[in-house]
């Protein structure tokens, strides 16, 4: 059975109150959820769960694409990327990169962490 909505009906917008969930399209309607629907799109067993926060304004908002074009950025030369050594545990050492990303695989001893840093700057 497909719900026809009205000639006055109106978006409205809802929330779920109450327990368990209801499928609503294409949707799934959790409790304390907002949502807008049409009031004849809410299934009859569930209408008593929720609660009508207002209407919709006709004045839908459409959003512009922001432009295609880059923004220009200055140019810049590109800073090498610094690698440090840091312990990892008694004996073991990491080498990370400027963002606190780890580089190597496993854990190195002090000496080839360090050969490591000099090799990648």
């Amino acid at each position: 059975m497909k719900r026809i909505k009205s000639e006055t009906s109106r978006l409205k917008r809802w929330k779920k109150i109450g327990g368990g969930s209801f499928i609503l399209g294409r949707r799934y309607i959790k409790p304390n959820q907002k949502f807008t629907a049409y009031e004849e799109e809410i299934p009859t067993g569930f209408r008593d769960t929720v609660i009508l926060l207002g209407e919709v304004e006709d004045a839908v908002e459409v959003k512009t694409p922001k432009s295609k074009e880059a923004p220009v950025k200055p140019a810049v030369p590109d800073a090498p990327p610094k690698y440090e050594v840091k312990q990892r545990s008694v004996g073991y050492y990491n080498v990370v990169d400027q963002d606190g990303k780890i580089v190597n695989e496993k854990a190195l001893r002090k000496a080839a962490a360090e050969a490591l840093v000099d090799t990648l700057q």
